[in-house]
């Protein structure tokens, strides 16, 4: 019963369901779910960014098929590789990196080729450091004992993906530095920047005007990834096209541009389709050596520019982000009425979540976008379902209430405003002024005695519906039936506050009783004609202040009101039941109202007073009139519409 009322409060489920929703994401976000999709978005958010401005200060001579084909031979012999450093260094390369690897020597010229590597300080060779020890391949001979080694080792994510770089391994006795930041810190000596401990956090490298802090394994959109060694994230603003790219004939062949490598970082590597050393990036797919040149790009752009290396917010931050998302979801779904606002109003929150991702990836900052969206969506859906949920419940309640008791006008119209009735699940208690009328049959008793059950039965519903009937045509509801008894009200479910719209309910629920003597003419002659007895009705009407709500447990409710002026109108039913008060005019059905009722009803009818008289439960004596006709012996018209005041006529 508690949680029922618990989860039947709009405002409780608003903050309820979105936390539920935020709980579930970020639980779905650290168990991974969500990273190869968080890695997807940020892909297509990386490849759609801004281009860095500034020329690149890398470029790449490359070993083609081309060459390969031309030289006609595979790996390049040791003195094909000698000329081509020196004359790379000739052309005036800041820094050159050879990623090829010569551990073992290849053809002839090996002792030129070291020679070229020892005594150029501008050659730096690579080495595969290699998680298993057995895989890794030693540096060029050349350069064993100096500290111009890199490791060429690349970061795969999960999905095979390079998003990642590397600044420096280890593995405990030997550290190596990554080539990309080898290259950067020999091209950035020149002018002075080299690496240096953060004043604030001296365990992180300061290179020029940037600081590199370690990434951890839930950087951004990650989730517990491989965090070992010093890594960085990539920020691809360097298109791979964009790196000048020229090949080893060209330099061979003495056929460079004029000044094309002049001051460069210089990556030697292989793009040949018949080796294979490609990766696949955000970008799209490049060779290794095009993967190192974008590393060193990077942090050289870093360190002489100051610009940020890509960062991300806390995970504390971020479970407040994705928790704003998903309250918002819930106030979008409860604003959205129709499905069309629903699409729209959810359309337009991913497209501003879009832009807060996109802003925050010029501005440096990977703000994550798949799991607020997810929330959002969610948190959306559910608190329509359960909105749709409590319409239907409402509904039902409202319906099994009403619909078989006021017209279709007044029920809808009690829907449509439904806020104004409904609360918890169960209709508000309302204060309303009402015309209550009780009718009973007289002498119900020994006609019971004299027919079968069958046979009472109909002869009791012909007369019920009868009377449901002219209610419902005077706008009337017809609150509950006491076996041969039926309890209807004017003036309610819907406020009438006026006192011209209580008269008007005061005119109708008088009109539909001499309607229902007028009915029992055709009836009773219909009874008699088929051997049953005729029916004679005690009607009461009395108007005042109700109390209108429901009643009952849960699983049985019932709308009803209650008060004084129920209770009236009930002692006026029975007022001297054993008399009858018997005159012609009253025919099959005697009506007796309260002075409330003739003080608003004016005179529209023919009213006769017929005593004054203490009556149990009430302090005041109760002043009896009786019900004669209309005032002009003309009918009174049912109301034009169901559940709207009826059409009178004045004089009527």
């Amino acid at each position: 019963m508690l949680f029922r009322r618990l989860t039947g409060h709009p405002y409780l489920m608003a903050l309820a369901i979105p936390l539920l929703v935020a709980a579930l994401v970020m639980g779905a976000r650290a168990s991974g779910l969500l990273q190869k999709p968080e890695l997807a978005f940020r892909d297509h958010l990386l490849a759609n960014q801004k281009e860095q401005s500034n020329p690149p200060t890398v470029a790449i001579v490359a070993v083609t098929e081309q060459d390969i084909q031309r030289l006609g031979t595979w790996p390049l012999p040791d003195r094909l590789l000698a000329r081509l450093l020196e004359s790379i260094d000739r052309e005036g390369a800041a820094a050159i990196g050879l990623d090829i690897y010569r551990d073992l020597p290849v053809g002839e010229g090996s002792e030129r080729l070291e020679r070229e590597m020892r005594e150029n300080p501008r050659v730096i060779g690579v080495t595969l450091f290699a998680d298993d020890p057995f895989n890794r391949i030693a540096p060029p001979r050349g350069l064993q004992g100096t500290d111009r080694i890199a490791a060429n080792d690349v970061l795969l994510d999960p999905d095979g993906v390079v998003r990642r770089g590397l600044l420096f391994l280890d593995d405990g006795t030997t550290v190596f530095p990554a080539l990309g930041l080898r290259l950067a810190t020999l091209f950035l000596a020149e002018r002075q920047i080299f690496p240096l401990p953060d004043p604030v956090e001296p365990g992180w490298l300061r290179l020029g005007r940037t600081t590199f802090p370690p990434l951890d394994s839930h950087f951004g959109g990650y989730t517990g990834i491989d965090d070992r060694g010093y890594q960085f994230p990539m920020d691809f603003r360097l298109p791979p096209e964009r790196i000048p790219r020229y090949t080893i004939t060209q330099v061979l062949d003495g056929t460079l541009p004029a000044g094309a490598l002049k001051g460069r970082i210089v990556l030697v590597g292989v793009i040949s389709t018949s080796v294979k050393d490609r990766f696949q990036t955000p970008l799209g797919g490049v060779s290794g050596v095009t993967l190192h040149a974008l590393h060193a790009d990077q942090l050289v752009r870093s360190a002489l520019t100051g610009h940020a290396l890509p960062s991300s917010w806390s995970q504390s931050e971020e479970s407040l982000w994705i928790l704003l998302w998903a309250l918002l979801g819930g106030v979008l779904a409860s604003w959205s009425r129709t499905p069309v606002w629903f699409a729209l109003s959810n359309g337009a929150g991913l497209l501003v979540l879009y832009g807060f991702a996109h802003l925050g990836l010029e501005q440096g900052v990977w703000i994550v976008g798949i799991a607020p969206a997810l929330a959002m969506a969610l948190s959306a859906a559910l608190f329509t379902a359960w909105m749709v949920t409590r319409f239907n419940r409402e509904r039902r309640m409202l319906m099994n209430l009403f619909s078989r008791h006021v017209s279709d006008e007044v029920a809808h119209h009690l829907w449509e405003h439904r806020e104004e009735f409904i609360e918890g699940g169960r209709l508000q208690p309302q204060l309303l002024n009402a015309t209550t009328l009780f009718a009973d049959i007289r002498e119900f008793t020994p006609v019971a005695e004299r027919l079968s059950p069958r046979e009472l039965l109909e002869w009791l519903n012909l007369y019920l519906e009868m009377v449901a009937r002219k209610v419902l045509d005077y706008g009337g509801m017809v609150d509950d039936y006491y076996g041969d008894a039926i309890k209807a009200n004017f003036g309610v479910p819907i406020p009438r506050m006026t006192t011209a719209e209580m008269r008007e309910d005061a005119v109708r629920a008088i009109s539909c009783a001499l309607a229902v003597r007028e009915a029992l003419r055709d009836l009773n002659a219909r009874q008699m004609a088929r051997g049953a007895p005729a029916v004679q009705v005690r009607v009461g009407i009395y108007s005042g202040p109700v109390v209108a709500g429901s009643l009952g447990s849960e699983r049985r409710l019932k709308y009803t009101t209650v008060g004084d002026t129920v209770n009236s109108a009930a002692r006026l039913e029975s007022f001297d039941s054993a008399s009858w008060l018997w005159d012609d005019a009253d025919e099959d059905c005697r009506i007796l109202v309260g002075e409330p009722t003739v003080e608003l009803v004016g005179d529209r009818f023919r009213l006769e007073f017929v005593a004054e008289r203490r009556v149990k439960g009430k302090q005041q004596p109760l002043r009896v009139y009786r019900v004669l006709g209309h005032a002009n012996e003309s009918r009174q018209e049912p109301a034009s519409s169901p559940g709207a005041p009826p059409q009178t006529r004045t004089g009527c």
